[in-house]
């Protein structure tokens, strides 16, 4: 490769690789593009100074900011709810100190594509990275998601998760058990993590929308041993629909700019 593109062409990996994670590390860069660290760290105050990455924090690490959009489509509706909602979140958690993790659909999976975690002193755990599969009859953003989609799209991610292999997927071939379970998720407003077995935290989630449609649901994680649903509920549940109200409409408003 001339020597003259290679500067280029290493500046586009690096974005290849920020864009596969919410948050990504140096370490991570390092691992995925195994380029040198001072490369990396280079490349990235480069891609700063011009404005389309950004430093979430050190700890947390890098990712692409919203004038990615200036250059392609490859920036994802998805990317603008992180936007939108990853203020709003922190914004909680330093209120009322419990992490938060909202995720999408992926597949018939959900994956966390923000987390609060790292600002929060009293956390039960940490999930699994970013993109990690969560149950969609256990988790309780998974539960959420199911109980507020379409009645058509449920049917279909119900379809798809009957002939699992997975223990918790398989839940779906109980139809009474799981309709009661999503019918009461809807009355109540909220859905809260099921039993799963050394799990000493509990989520409780709620969904969010943009406009009418579904786009995900946030998940405030506490310990169990310390406070029970009875009493989180009352306390917590208004809060987090609220935040999941703020995010829709900043979410109308972020698609009313971006349309002048």
């Amino acid at each position: 490769m001339p020597a003259a593109i290679q500067p280029i062409s290493r500046a586009l990996q690096l974005l290849a690789a920020l864009n596969r994670r919410p948050l990504t590390t140096i370490e991570e860069l390092h691992h995925d593009t195994e380029l040198p660290k001072p490369t990396i760290v280079r490349l990235l105050q480069a891609l700063m100074a011009v404005g389309y990455v950004e430093q979430i924090s050190r700890s947390a690490g890098y990712r692409l900011s919203a004038k990615m959009l200036t250059l392609t489509s490859g920036y994802r509706q998805r990317d603008l709810l992180v936007d939108v909602a990853r203020p709003l979140m922190d914004g909680f958690t330093r209120v009322h100190k419990w992490p938060l993790y909202l995720a999408t659909l992926e597949d018939v999976t959900m994956s966390v594509r923000y987390s609060t975690a790292e600002l929060s002193l009293v956390a039960p755990d940490h999930l699994p990275g970013y993109h990690y599969p969560f149950s969609l009859l256990v988790s309780a953003f998974g539960k959420a998601y199911l109980a507020f989609c379409p009645a058509a799209e449920r049917r279909e991610l119900l379809s798809q998760l009957v002939g699992a292999t997975d223990v918790q997927d398989g839940l779906a071939r109980d139809a009474v058990t799981v309709k009661a379970m999503l019918a009461l998720v809807r009355k109540n407003g909220y859905a809260t993590t099921g039993s799963i077995p050394g799990d000493r935290g509990r989520g409780i989630a709620v969904p969010v929308h943009q406009g009418h449609r579904l786009v995900g649901a946030i998940s405030m994680r506490h310990y169990r041993s310390t406070m029970t649903e009875a009493a989180a509920v009352p306390r917590y549940l208004e809060p987090l629909q609220q935040l999941a109200t703020a995010i829709t409409d900043g979410l109308r408003l972020a698609k009313k700019r971006g349309a002048k």
